[in-house]
């Protein structure tokens, strides 16, 4: 039976379907499962809190063998950074970092400021706000302090225009590109 017959057979979606569905798609190239437990219908019964998704990360990153990330109401870094580093999630999503503990990997050169690319970007986030989180790695040397994998320019632009934290995935490793 392939996975569209059984999905047609299913009545309910819990924890047991996505591992199997986890597990059937890793060997299709997917690398990472996003981890919600749905809220789809309007009778299911959801317990929302701080982390409440994070459970359904750690089954599925451990029972289905698939990285996953860990998202919603995760709003502090240091919550994320438990959940990283402690192995239930691979990355989590959408965390609010201080700019100040933001470390570059690399450093942009004034001149950056006046080539285009740098410009639109300025231009966007002035606009309509950061749309792509940053990509940040917790630093195992200085608690709190992330590593900057992607967003060096978003970065330099929330900084100019004033911001002191951004919105950022953080991963648990730092190969982990966007």
């Amino acid at each position: 039976m392939t996975w569209h017959q059984r999905a047609a057979q299913v009545t309910r979606w819990d924890i047991e379907e996505s591992i199997e569905l986890a597990r059937l798609l890793k060997p299709e190239g997917v690398d990472l499962v996003d981890c919600s437990p749905g809220g789809m219908v309007p009778e299911a019964k959801i317990p929302a809190g701080a982390g409440y998704q994070v459970p359904f990360a750690e089954r599925i990153r451990r029972d289905g063998g698939i990285a996953t990330a860990a998202v919603s109401c995760i709003t502090k870094p240091t919550r994320a950074d438990e959940i990283i580093r402690n192995g239930r999630a691979d990355m989590t999503r959408n965390i609010q970092v201080p700019l100040s503990d933001i470390l570059p990997a690399r450093q942009l050169k004034d001149p950056a400021k006046i080539v285009l690319r740098y410009k639109a970007v300025l231009a966007s986030i002035k606009a309509v706000g950061l749309m792509e989180p940053l990509m940040v790695y917790p630093q195992k040397d200085a608690p709190w302090k992330y590593l900057l994998l992607d967003g060096h320019l978003r970065r330099l632009a929330l900084k100019e225009l004033g911001h002191t934290t951004a919105d950022c995935i953080i991963a648990a490793n730092n190969e982990c590109l966007t």
